[in-house]
């Protein structure tokens, strides 16, 4: 079994993986949130007592953690800690190219392709393939012949309420809890919260689904993946060559190992 740690910018997720074999996808069997005063010596000793674990996989975009990179070095199994330098299937990676964004990148073609992708990657993105995460940031990458060709990075929909609440003097500041139903918010609001909210949701929602037609206006075989903890309701056009799958970045540490 394999430990994969997910460092984001607001929490860490850890999970069990069980890598893939005979040309299968790897599973994630298990995840959940490191506690905020846990110990990361606590964290390996608890796990192992639970699982045979045999190897390690990190991705890191919030603050660099001295004392795991202390632990990782002590493991009796290897490790791997993701960065841009990485060797891994996708070409040219770009210097400074966020950890999560790689793992969600090498987890789509995983799963896009229905197997592990050492032999699928060329083929899967001959027709490009589109990585959305929805996070603090919406993150898009596109993949063309195993190459990380281009992105955009836009404001997540809790920074745009946090915008509009920073530079204005009356707006108020709204929490969007992960699992927010988008579609209780009306497109048009009523009043000053669910005006904001909308601008928020529908306007990330609208984002995305503009991107991906713009995208696929060029290359008309385009494949989407999309992950994140604002899980949007896309429209039906776009939604049906789009597959969503909240664990991306977990199955792309996977793949590593």
């Amino acid at each position: 079994m394999k430990l994969l740690i997910d460092i984001g910018n607001t929490s860490t997720k850890l999970a069990i993986g069980r890598p893939g074999i005979l040309g299968r996808t790897g599973e994630i069997i298990h995840t959940e949130h490191k506690a905020a005063g846990e110990s990361w010596e606590s964290v390996f000793n608890r796990l192992s007592a639970k699982f045979c674990l045999d190897g390690c996989a990190v991705s890191c975009v919030g603050a660099d953690d001295a004392r795991l990179h202390r632990v990782l070095a002590a493991l009796p199994f290897p490790h791997v800690w993701l960065t841009a330098s990485t060797p891994c299937f996708l070409h040219d990676t770009p210097a400074g190219y966020g950890a999560d964004r790689l793992a969600a990148d090498l987890g789509a073609i995983a799963l896009m392709a229905g197997r592990m992708p050492e032999t699928a990657a060329d083929a899967l993105t001959a027709g490009g393939l589109l990585v959305i995460d929805s996070g603090t940031c919406v993150t898009y990458d596109f993949i063309l012949d195993s190459r990380i060709v281009s992105g955009v990075i836009s404001p997540g929909a809790q920074l745009r309420l946090q915008a509009m609440h920073d530079y204005t003097a009356l707006l108020p500041l709204i929490h969007l809890d992960a699992q927010y139903p988008d579609l209780d918010t009306p497109v048009l609001g009523t009043d000053t919260e669910t005006c904001m909210l909308s601008g928020a949701l529908h306007g990330v929602r609208l984002e995305i689904e503009g991107y991906i037609k713009a995208v696929r206006s060029q290359y008309p075989r385009l494949k989407v993946c999309l992950t994140g903890g604002f899980h949007f309701n896309i429209a039906p056009d776009a939604a049906e060559y789009c597959v969503y799958e909240p664990h991306l970045v977990l199955y792309g540490l996977l793949t590593l190992l």
